[in-house]
C-alpha cells in the first residue's frame, strides 16, 4: 500500500510540474553555466533569490539528515 501511495504522489507532482513549470530559455540563454569554475556557478545560483530559497533548505535538510544519521550510529 505506501508503494500506491508514492506512486500516486509522484503522479500529482508531475501534473504540478505540467501544469505550473514555465519555460526559462530566453533567461537560460543569457546565463550560460561556465562548466570551468564551479564556485562562480554556485555563487550565481546563490544571488538568484527563488534559487536561493531552495538552496538553503536543502543545505538545512542535508545538515539534519546527516547529524541524525551520524548521531544514531553513535547510540
Amino acid at each position: 500500500m505506501p508503494f500506491v501511495f508514492v506512486a500516486a504522489l509522484s503522479v500529482v507532482n508531475l501534473l504540478i510540474l505540467l501544469f505550473v513549470f514555465q519555460n526559462q530559455q530566453v533567461d537560460a540563454d543569457s546565463h550560460a553555466m561556465r562548466l570551468l569554475n564551479p564556485i562562480a556557478s554556485l555563487l550565481d545560483a546563490v544571488r538568484i533569490k527563488d534559487i536561493r530559497t531552495y538552496a538553503l533548505l536543502l543545505l538545512l535538510m542535508l545538515v539534519g539528515w546527516n547529524t541524525f544519521f551520524s548521531l544514531s550510529v553513535c547510540i
